[in-house]
């Protein structure tokens, strides 16, 4: 059977919000360290009814976060843990997913977080909110390759552009859930997704959804991989190619499935 495009596959959107009152958990850690310092920010995005603003109505997502800072030799550093509740609206309108950053403020605007009508080629959105001096300029974001994987029991787009991270129907950006594509990176700071839970399962992102902030491993936020090989259905290695269903094994122990449209 030849397959032309994701359309083809009949291969629906799948939304970023099933629901007002769905069960989706987003964990998303940003840490730095600074010589012997670190510090991490935790975040945990769950879903709870509807909030208007601006005259618009969205999803009601609850951010708790957790913050802490730390030391293993920095004798300078003070120690110190705390705690935060915030609340962000998500609404979605034609593949397009907006966010108020908060929407319990009359000073607080939306931005266009995600754009999934894009195509090859395509910029993908720079959220203002992140912006900061000299940041946005720095980074490529072109998409160059638009595949499709399985997550959660449906097939989503991945977007993948030239600068880390990838983005995700139904997940949002690999660097976290508000799409912070434009955070200057640097060898010492790290954020990203640690962990997308749907109906209690977490598939992709895998990292433990409950993990403690003050783990050891927390400034590591994201395990470094590398691609092993690439095999098919039967097990046996295979070359990256369109319109086949392939898995991609890591270093790490993660697996992939992945069906790249041509």
């Amino acid at each position: 059977m030849y397959l032309v495009n994701a359309t083809a596959m009949g291969q629906a959107y799948v939304p970023m919000i099933s629901t007002a009152d769905s069960s989706d958990i987003w964990v998303d850690v940003h840490s730095c360290t600074d010589f012997d310092c670190w510090w991490a920010y935790r975040n945990i995005y769950t879903v709870d009814g509807i909030i208007s603003a601006g005259g618009y109505e969205y999803v009601q997502f609850n951010r708790s976060t957790e913050y802490e800072q730390g030391t293993d030799l920095g004798l300078w550093c003070t120690e110190s843990l705390s705690t935060s509740e915030a609340i962000i609206g998500i609404r979605e309108e034609n593949k397009r997913v907006f966010v108020n950053p908060n929407p319990t403020s009359e000073q607080s605007e939306e931005y266009l977080a995600y754009d999934f009508n894009l195509t090859v080629g395509d910029t993908v959105p720079d959220p203002y909110y992140y912006q900061s001096s000299g940041g946005p300029s720095d980074f490529d974001l072109i998409i160059h390759t638009i595949d499709s994987i399985f997550i959660s029991g449906t097939w989503r787009k991945r977007y993948q552009i030239n600068s880390w991270p990838d983005i995700i129907e139904g997940v949002g950006s690999s660097s976290g859930l508000l799409n912070p594509l434009n955070y200057a990176w640097s060898g010492a700071c790290n954020i990203s997704l640690n962990c997308y839970m749907e109906q209690g399962v977490a598939d992709y992102f895998t990292s433990n959804c409950e993990l403690p902030l003050s783990s050891p491993s927390c400034p590591a936020t994201s395990q470094s991989r590398e691609l092993l090989k690439v095999v098919d259905s039967m097990g046996r290695e295979h070359q990256a190619t369109p319109n086949t269903l392939l898995f991609y094994i890591y270093s790490n122990g993660e697996v992939e499935k992945v069906f790249r449209v041509e």
